[in-house]
C-alpha cells in the first residue's frame, strides 16, 4: 500500500537538497486582477500595466555593400522612456586606415559620451558597446537617427555596418 500524502498546514523550509522521486502536482495559481492593475480581465495583462523593451536597429546595406555616410532615422518614441543600451559593430571590418565611427542621437543631438569607431581593430561581427551620456532618458515623440560618418583615410571602408538601440518605454 503507498503512503499516504502529507499535508503542511504552514509553510516549509528545507535545510538542504530535496529529491522527489515521482511527479510533482502543484495546484493552479490564481492571481486576481487586482494585484496586476486597471483593466485587467480574462487570463491576459494589459498593456498599460507593463514596461515595453523596444530593440531597433540600423544597417547599412547588407553584408556585401561597402558603407557609406549617412544619418537614418531608426525609431520614434510612443511614449517615455529610457535608452538602456547601444552597441554598433561590422561584418567585414575595415582594413588600414579606414574607420567608421556610428552615433545615436536623439532630436539630432548625441546622447552617447563618445561614438563609437570601428576600425581595424575591430572584430568581426562582434558588437562595440556604447557608453551612454546624458540624454537617455526620452519622451514621447523623441526621433532616435543613427549617424554613420565613413572615411577611407587610404584603407578599406567595412561592409555590413550596424547599429543596436535598447530601450524600455513606459506602458501605453
Amino acid at each position: 500500500m503507498p503512503p499516504l500524502p502529507t499535508t503542511f498546514q504552514s509553510p516549509v523550509l528545507f535545510g538542504s537538497t530535496v529529491t522527489f522521486n515521482s511527479t510533482m502536482a502543484f495546484a493552479p495559481a490564481v492571481i486576481p486582477p487586482s494585484a496586476i492593475g486597471p483593466g485587467t480581465t480574462g487570463n491576459f495583462m494589459p498593456a498599460e500595466s507593463v514596461r515595453h523593451q523596444i530593440r531597433k536597429l540600423y544597417v547599412s546595406g547588407n553584408n556585401a555593400t561597402v558603407v557609406a555616410s549617412e544619418q537614418k532615422i531608426i525609431y520614434r518614441a510612443y511614449k517615455p522612456g529610457n535608452v538602456i543600451d547601444f552597441n554598433a559593430g561590422c561584418v567585414v571590418i575595415p582594413v588600414g586606415a579606414a574607420t567608421v565611427t556610428v552615433d545615436l542621437k536623439k532630436n539630432n543631438v548625441s546622447i552617447l559620451s563618445a561614438v563609437i569607431t570601428l576600425n581595424n581593430a575591430s572584430v568581426s561581427r562582434v558588437g562595440q558597446i556604447a557608453t551612454l551620456g546624458a540624454g537617455y532618458t526620452y519622451a514621447a515623440g523623441d526621433l532616435f537617427e543613427v549617424n554613420v560618418v565613413a572615411t577611407a583615410g587610404g584603407g578599406t571602408l567595412p561592409n555590413g555596418v550596424w547599429g543596436e538601440m535598447t530601450s524600455d518605454e513606459d506602458p501605453l
